[in-house]
This record gives structure tokens, C-alpha cells and sequence, in this order.
């Protein structure tokens, strides 16, 4: 089981012209792996002066968070469920990986090292340590200028460290594996290790930094004690740089910290499969410069404080963007107006407390790391070019001229309201976004020289609405506190770069959407299912309408008008509903969510991968064996044969998509503050002790066919943390 450990300390103090903060936390995890282990150490400094008639005030600090991590487990990816790890006496036992036992008994009395993998003997052998460091340094200068005008002025210095270093012995199976690998046997029957005998170490260092400077002029000013007037220019300026180096050595020892060279260039022959490679050349630079530039401002009046005006602009820039200066800046603005109805003659009333109108116009802009608009590369050196030995490049993104920023359209509209002294408070949203040259990771067509890139790649139009309703149902020594939440969004494709194929709508990846025009942006597409052979129990389709077994027509045949369009694959209606009971010193909360109107593709056993001798799916056990098994269930039979298209028409078919409505118990918290009487002699302040647990369980779902839609592979983690707080 896994544990958190969190200590924390704060001090803070001062008079009226100086005060101080200091701070220090400690963090221990242990995951549930037993050779697992993190640790995080944080301090936390702030200073504030006050001068000249406390016009001035001074901010720096300091925050700087030292963190360390291990993990020494073996890799389990290959493991079967019958994989037994020892036998009866404790013994630990090798498991299948990579070689046969026919090979490696034919080669164990020619080869110098053993290619057993046991896994227990590699637990904590091969160590990943990693460390990090981050310090954030600022300062900051305010300054009431007077008649209204103030200044603030802000600088931040970021500089991160990190360093991870992988250390596989020589008794390790990977480098064992290595070394046998690239082992040959000389005329004389002598063993030549091109691999020298010894660890495996690959290192990864990354520094990176960043510069921040923000400053702005605030200007405020109200008469006839019913106008009021604020606005604030200014500006922002952003410089981050990155380096990273990975470093592979062969043949280390940890005991005197010295590793062997090794020669990149030969091609040598494998052992195991006779092929010719060179021995992997783990080495490599690289580096980012990112740098952006903002100018805003914002305007905003009141009128008896009830009638409000907003307008602000911005104008964002980025060295991400573009070949030409219009094209790596984009503008935005926004304007907004309120209406405090409460504060009218005609609402006077022992029911409203507070009735807010507010209705807003405008446009946000978004950019993403991973698209540029010039061509970037990776550059290797001659060594490794077999054909010319000469240096080469090897393109990573394409030149993309036309790159432009994201922008977001925004219509907003809303209520907030408070009624009965606060027994009913909350807030109605209706919102219309509408996202132009959106930017992401799509599928680009082979003929492109890219099999995807970061593009602006379509536009949408998002509506929804958000309703927030608390209620104090009781109040007195016994409260009780409720608090609902509720959102609804529809989202639709208004226009594509490029149009999606069938074959790309099926296939959904939450990572390479896939557009269709007056469809979800993320979507689930299928192809129709007809059942089960009755025969043979093999899946099928439709072609002319008729039921058929001609995967390949059926797949040539799909076009994205007469695949199946589901639904969202992401949810449309989703909240939560949170209670709290409070008694005396007593405490208890508990938070029910719910994610509706979506769908998902629900995991199923591939043929392609049991013929291959992997083991695939549970619902193996649940296939058509017989004729008649057809009416109790819809896994088709085994063919007994790789058929790749018999294999993924069933998983792309209508039969795998489950609706992913459910309702979960999120978390519970229960505690009890204990508050002292007044008394010299105490010297805390109310002790609160409490427990609480997150990811509780399901308490309904559409789909009985998956243990929970959102976790398909593996289920959550539920988590219990006690605690206690105290001040002084």
C-alpha cells in the first residue's frame, strides 16, 4: 500500500512597516511498489517593507524546492497471469522474455553470461535515482503616485536543475542482453565482447530558466460619490530558455566510477537474430528558446454601483509563430456590462439579498509549445550516416508559413443571486465559444512527408450553460450545507483544414482528432455490426445493406456518411452534489459526481494478438464456440489464424461503443476542531484533526460491461490521508 507523509511549518510576523513570512514543508511518498520512494524538502521566504509615508512598498522572496526520486522495479510488461515468480520453497523463478528456453540452453555453455530473466532477483538492481531542484527569486516595487495614479513593477528569475541517472549492472538482464547480444566468437573460439563486460549508465541533465518582468500603471478615481472610474495599462515581457544533454556509458562500475569505450561505427552481427547494427549510440543535445511579449490595458466604470461598463485589449506576441512581425502577434479584446438589481428602489424585499445581470464580448488567445513556423530538425553526425558518413539532418516538423495564433470567441451571459439571507445563493452561465484556427497534433496523408504535425486544423463553436445552486437547508448548533453543481456543453465542427476519412474518424485518439464538419470536435465513429456468423460465429457487417463477412469491402466501402456517428467522447452533462453536516466541533462532507451523455469504445480481445501467443482480453472466455452460442453472446469465434481485418472490424464495430454515463462518490471528508477557551497558558491555537478519501467507487453506470468508463486499463487509486492542524 502506499503512504504520503507531509510536514509544514510557517512563521509569520512584522509591524507596520516590515513583515515577514517563512515557511518549510517536508513531503515523503512511498508508491505502492516496494522499491519506490519520493521525497520533496520546500522553503518559502517573503519580505514586505513600507516607506515613505507608506507609499512605497517593497516585496522580494525567495521559493526553492529541492525534490529526489527512486524507483528500482524490474519491468512486468511481458508478464503472463500464469507466470509463477518462485516456487514453493520462495526460490525465485526465470519468466519468458525475448529467447526461447530451446535457444538459450543451445547457447548457455558458449555465451559468458546467463540470459535467464528472474524477476525477483532484479528487484533493486537497476536504480533510477532523480533529482531537481527549482528556485523561483522576485521582487516587486509599489508605488502610490497619488491623485489616483498607482505603479506596480514585478521581476521573477526561474531556474530549474534536474538530473536523472539510470544505472543498470552487470547482473542486470538488459545489460546481460546487450553484451551476449553483440558478443562474437573469434577463429580460435575465443569470446569477443564488442559490448565491454560491465553496467549500463544513461544520464539526463536539463537546465532551464526563465527571465519575467511585468510592470503596470493603475489609475483610479470616484466623485459625486456615484461614479467610479479605474484603468490600468501595461506590460509583460517573457524569456524562457531549456538545454538537456543524455549521456549513455558502457561497461561501468559503480565501484570506482569508470566505464569503456565502445566503437558506434562497425555494424556488428547479433547473436540472437543474425542481424547487423551498430551498438546504440545514446548521446544527445538539445535545447528551446521561447519568448513572448503582451501589452494590455483595461478600462472599467460603475454608476451607484450598480451599473457596470468593462473593456480591456491586449495584444500577445511569440517567437512560435509565423515568418512575418503580423503574423507572430495576434490582438484581443473584450467588453462586458453589469446590473446590480439588488441595489434598485424596486427590489427592495426581505427575499432578494443580491441580483446581479452581467453579459460579455470578446476574444482570448491560445498558442501551443509544440508548433513553430519555420522547419526544426535533429541533427546527427556522420557516424551514424552508414551512406555518405557525412553529417545529417533529420526533420522533426514541418515549415508551416501560415502558423497562426488560437483565437476564442467568446459570448458570455449570467446571473449570480443570493436570496433569503443566504439560505439560496448561486449562479446561471450561458456561454457561446467559438474557437478559430484551433491548434493541435492532427493526421496529416503520408504523401505530406509527415504522419502528423501541430496545425491550426479547425474551427468550433461551443455552447453550454453552468448553474451553480447552495442552499443552508438548516442552520443552529446542527447545519446543514448543500451545494449543486451542473454544466451542459454542446459542441460542434464548423469548418477543417483537412477533411477526416472514415478509416481516421473510427480510429479516435483523444491525442490526433480526427474533425468532422457539425460533429464533435472528439467524437466516437463506428462501423455498423450485424453480429455473429451463424456458421462460424465471425463478425459482421453490412455491404448493400446486406449482412457480409468481405471485411475488405466493407472497409472500402466506409465513407464518413454511412459509418455511425455515436456521440460525444466526451462528456456533455456533468456536476456534482456535495453535503456537509457540521455539529459542534463535528464535520462530514460528501461529494457525488456524475459524467452523462457521453461514449466510449470499451476494450475487447484481438485474434490478431492470441495467434501471436499474446494474451489479449477477458472476453475470450466469452466467445462463440458453437452454433446457438450466437444468442448469448456477441465475441466472435477464434479463428484460429492472424486475419487482421476480420480482427479490427470487430473492435472499430458498433458492438465495442458503451455509453459512459455514471455517477461516482468522489470524496468524503470527516473531522472535529477542537478549540480551547481563552487562556494564557495554551499556546495554539483550534487543533482540527481529520480523515479523508478520495475515489470511493462507482454508484452507477450505464455500460455493465467495463468496471468503470473512465478507467479502462486499471482502475482508480482510492486514497485515505489522516491529519492534523494546528496554529499559533
Amino acid at each position: 500500500a502506499s503512504s504520503q507523509q507531509q510536514y509544514a511549518l510557517n512563521v509569520s510576523g512584522g509591524s507596520q512597516k516590515h513583515s515577514y513570512l517563512f515557511s518549510a514543508g517536508w513531503d515523503r511518498n512511498f508508491g505502492e511498489d516496494v522499491e519506490s520512494d519520493n521525497s520533496r524538502l520546500t522553503l518559502n521566504t517573503r519580505q514586505t517593507w513600507k516607506a515613505w509615508k507608506d507609499k512605497v512598498r517593497i516585496t522580494t522572496g525567495a521559493y526553492w524546492v529541492q525534490g529526489k526520486s527512486y524507483n528500482g522495479m524490474p519491468e512486468t510488461a511481458n508478464f503472463y497471469p500464469y507466470d509463477r515468480l518462485a516456487d514453493e520453497a520462495g526460490n525465485p523463478l526465470p519468466v519468458y522474455r525475448n529467447y526461447s528456453v530451446r535457444f538459450k540452453d543451445a547457447n548457455q555453455d558458449i555465451l559468458a553470461l546467463n540470459w535467464d530473466y528472474v524477476p525477483l532477483e532484479e528487484l533493486g538492481l537497476s536504480r533510477t535515482n532523480g533529482s531537481s531542484q527549482d528556485l523561483r527569486l522576485f521582487t516587486g516595487l509599489d508605488y502610490d503616485i497619488g491623485a489616483g495614479f498607482s505603479l506596480n513593477t514585478n521581476y521573477q528569475y526561474w531556474s530549474n536543475n534536474q538530473q536523472v541517472r539510470f544505472h543498470q549492472p552487470l547482473e542486470s538482464y538488459v545489460a546481460r542482453d546487450l553484451i551476449n547480444n553483440y558478443t562474437e566468437v573469434d577463429e580460435a573460439g575465443n569470446l569477443v565482447h564488442n559490448v565491454p563486460m560491465g553496467g549500463l549508465l544513461n544520464q539526463n541533465f536539463v537546465s532551464s530558466y526563465s527571465h519575467n518582468v511585468r510592470a503596470q500603471l493603475n489609475y483610479t478615481k470616484s466623485w459625486e460619490e456615484q461614479h467610479r472610474l479605474s484603468a490600468f495599462l501595461g506590460g509583460e515581457i517573457k524569456d524562457f530558455q531549456s538545454e538537456n544533454y543524455t549521456a549513455g556509458s558502457y561497461g561501468y562500475s559503480g565501484d570506482n566510477g569508470l566505464s569503456q569505450p565502445v566503437d558506434y561505427l562497425t555494424r556488428y552481427r547479433e547473436f540472437a537474430t543474425g542481424r547487423l547494427r551498430t551498438i546504440p549510440f545514446n548521446e544527445e543535445f538539445g535545447g528551446r528558446t521561447n519568448r513572448f511579449v503582451s501589452v494590455f490595458g483595461n478600462l472599467g466604470y460603475s454608476f451607484k454601483e450598480r451599473y457596470l461598463l468593462n473593456a480591456s485589449v491586449r495584444n500577445d506576441a511569440s517567437n512560435l509563430f509565423g515568418v512575418a512581425t503580423n503574423q507572430k502577434s495576434v490582438p484581443l479584446w473584450s467588453a462586458g456590462m453589469g446590473w446590480v438589481l439588488s441595489e434598485e428602489e424596486f427590489m427592495e424585499s426581505g427575499l432578494v439579498d443580491f441580483l446581479k445581470l452581467r453579459l460579455s464580448y470578446g476574444y482570448n488567445g491560445n498558442t501551443n509549445p509544440n508548433a513553430t513556423a519555420i522547419t526544426t530538425a535533429t541533427a546527427y553526425g556522420g557516424a551514424l550516416n552508414f551512406n555518405t558518413g557525412l553529417p545529417f539532418l533529420a526533420v522533426r516538423t514541418p515549415p508551416n508559413p501560415e502558423l497562426g495564433w488560437e483565437r476564442i470567441k467568446i459570448v458570455n451571459a449570467g446571473v449570480d443571486f443570493s436570496l433569503k439571507g443566504g439560505v439560496l445563493s448561486g449562479s446561471l452561465e450561458y456561454y457561446d465559444k467559438v474557437g478559430l484556427d484551433l491548434l493541435g497534433n492532427i493526421s496529416l496523408f503520408p504523401s505530406s512527408g509527415f504522419s502528423q504535425a501541430t496545425v491550426n486544423y479547425a474551427s468550433t463553436q461551443t455552447r453550454g450553460w453552468d448553474f451553480v445552486l447552495n442552499s443552508l437547508n438548516t442552520s443552529g448548533e446542527f447545519r446543514w450545507e448543500t451545494s449543486f453543481f451542473l454544466s451542459m456543453v454542446k459542441e460542434e465542427v464548423l469548418e477543417v483544414e483537412n477533411i477526416s476519412t472514415a478509416s481516421q474518424l473510427i480510429n479516435y485518439s483523444p491525442s490526433l482528432p480526427s474533425p468532422s464538419i457539425g460533429r464533435p470536435l472528439f467524437a466516437i465513429y463506428s462501423l455498423p455490426f450485424a453480429g455473429l456468423d451463424l456458421a462460424d460465429g465471425a463478425p459482421m457487417g453490412f455491404v448493400d445493406g446486406e449482412p457480409s463477412t468481405d471485411y475488405a469491402t466493407i472497409y472500402a466501402e466506409a465513407t464518413p456518411e454511412n459509418i455511425l456517428f455515436h456521440g460525444s467522447a466526451r462528456p456533455t452533462k456533468f456536476g456534482a452534489l456535495r453535503n456537509t453536516f457540521s455539529y459542534r466541533g463535528w464535520s462530514l462532507s460528501a461529494n457525488i459526481s456524475y459524467r452523462l451523455g457521453y461514449y466510449f469504445r470499451r476494450p475487447s480481445v484481438s485474434y490478431d494478438a492470441v495467434n501471436r501467443g499474446e494474451i489479449t482480453h477477458e472476453d475470450y472466455d466469452r466467445r462463440w464456440q458453437q452454433p446457438g452460442d450466437e444468442r448469448i453472446t456477441s465475441v466472435p469465434s477464434d479463428p484460429g489464424e492472424v486475419n487482421p481485418l476480420r480482427s479490427q472490424f470487430y473492435l472499430a464495430s458498433s458492438e465495442t461503443v458503451e455509453k459512459g454515463d455514471h455517477i461516482r462518490l468522489q470524496d468524503v471528508r470527516l473531522s472535529y476542531t477542537f478549540t480551547p477557551k481563552a487562556s494564557g497558558n495554551w499556546p495554539l491555537g483550534g487543533i482540527e484533526a481529520y480523515i479523508y478519501a478520495n475515489n470511493l467507487g462507482i454508484l452507477w453506470k450505464a455500460s455493465d460491461r467495463v468496471k468503470d468508463p473512465d478507467y479502462l486499463v486499471s482502475p482508480p487509486l482510492t486514497s485515505v490521508s489522516i491529519g492534523f492542524r494546528t496554529g499559533f
